[in-house]
């Protein structure tokens, strides 16, 4: 009797989970009608923990005035994805509008409008900012070891995710920038960028720019730009979404079995 419950508990699970995804997908295909394509949309698409925030308001700044009078960046760059998650109807931009994503090219369409930013980070750096935000956000307790096992063989995870949009098999406009080059070459990268939109960079804007690109801006102003806890009285850490700005990481948390497995999945995947 009890094998016969778990059966039928176990395929209503499977069930309830795919109808649940259903219409998740349901809520996302109608909000992207509303939210409609422009061909001068600026996509910022990144794995998790790869610059994101950073770009978006360097993107903010060439193309506006740079006033940050908003609540959070999304109110001026909205993450799509999260919106129809959160239930937030599509959001009445000016153009050129600036959509933050973490999707897999798989899940655009080859006819999607506008041009395509796709920030690189090392990706051992990104497991240990991962790491530290899962840590923060959902387990304290969590092992380094433990997180990593995860994050080498998860479906979603940093290899795949890279080698889809190398290989650009939707021939998107693409322009490609490695987050370190933001940090160590940010005048150069910001040009680059520049360029890339066809956005003149006037020479009085410069100190303005560099400065709210800073760590150190940014961090001073983290509300606008990380999350907040829903739950004041919930252990996690919600200040912590800009944490360091640095790169290097990797190299001090890996130990060389660790490497090895990193640098073999690279080899597998983007070689």
């Amino acid at each position: 009797m009890l094998k016969m419950v778990t059966f039928f508990y176990n395929l209503c699970t499977r069930w309830a989970r795919r109808f649940a995804k259903a219409a998740f997908e349901l809520k996302t295909l109608k909000y992207h009608l509303e939210f409609g394509e422009r061909d001068d949309d600026i996509y910022i698409v990144t794995y998790p923990k790869s610059g994101t925030t950073l770009m978006q308001m360097m993107v903010y700044q060439l193309t506006t005035d740079g006033n940050i009078d908003f609540n959070h960046i999304y109110d001026v760059s909205p993450w799509t994805d999260n919106d129809v998650f959160r239930d937030i109807p599509p959001r009445d931009l000016p153009s050129p509008r600036i959509i933050k994503s973490h999707r897999p090219q798989k899940k655009f369409d080859k006819s999607t409008k506008g041009r395509f930013i796709v920030v690189v980070r090392d990706g051992m750096d990104v497991a240990v900012s991962q790491y530290y935000q899962a840590r923060n956000y959902n387990n304290p307790d969590l092992e380094f070891n433990t997180f990593l096992d995860d994050f080498f063989v998860k479906e979603d995870n940093w290899f795949g995710f890279s080698k889809g949009w190398f290989q650009n098999k939707k021939k998107m406009n693409i322009l490609y920038v490695r987050y370190e080059d933001i940090l160590h070459d940010f005048e150069s990268t910001l040009f680059k960028v520049a360029a890339f939109l066809q956005v003149e960079v006037n020479q009085a804007d410069l100190p303005r720019i560099t400065e709210r690109c800073s760590f150190d801006f940014m961090k001073q102003h983290e509300d606008k730009f990380g999350d907040e806890d829903p739950n004041k009285e919930s252990r996690k850490k919600y200040d912590q979404f800009i944490r360091k700005g640095k790169t290097g990481e990797g190299k001090v948390y890996f130990n060389q079995e660790q490497e090895e497995t990193f640098v073999k999945l690279t080899k597998e995947y983007l070689h």
